[in-house]
């Protein structure tokens, strides 16, 4: 009786560290956004299908959408190094909302530092730590999208 106490209790701790270690992607306020705001109007299912294409154009891995909440998600691109504190990953994030008839698209790229001292190479052995989101990769991002989006219209 007191282990099957004690293994419930062990899952709930585990289960609320793995959910305590991901990153708030889902708050609007967190991180730093890049934002382009559409005219007219497009199907929702179509303007998804630019924003997973223009991930996997920006040579990041394949995702999830989330056509509710109408979020793409990229994978974990890994950039290991033999140095410690060099190797970086990053994870692209493409959200679509709308308000008084315009569609807004805004773009977040996380970055994580590899802190792991002895294996750097080892992408098993890894410790990522969160640092600034990178700007500049999620610029890059916006003009992947936005050529989507002019080749598409024309």
């Amino acid at each position: 009786m007191i282990t099957e106490k004690l293994l419930v209790l062990l899952l709930l701790c585990s289960l609320s560290w793995s959910c305590a270690s991901e990153l708030p992607i889902d708050d609007p306020s967190e991180g730093r956004w890049e934002q382009i705001v559409l005219e007219g109007t497009m199907p929702r299912r179509d303007l998804l299908l630019a924003c997973e294409y223009a991930i996997s154009q920006a040579g990041y891995p394949k995702g999830t959408t989330d056509a509710l909440r109408g979020t793409v998600f990229s994978d974990w691109e890994v950039r290991l190094q033999p140095f410690r504190n060099k190797g970086m990953r990053y994870k692209a994030i493409l959200r679509v909302s709308d308000s008084d008839g315009k569609i807004a698209v805004r773009s977040r790229v996380i970055s994580e530092r590899n802190i792991e001292g002895d294996d750097t190479l080892d992408s098993s052995a890894a410790e990522w730590e969160a640092v600034n989101d990178d700007q500049g990769q999620s610029r890059v991002l916006m003009q992947f999208l936005s050529s989507q989006l002019f080749l598409r219209g024309s």
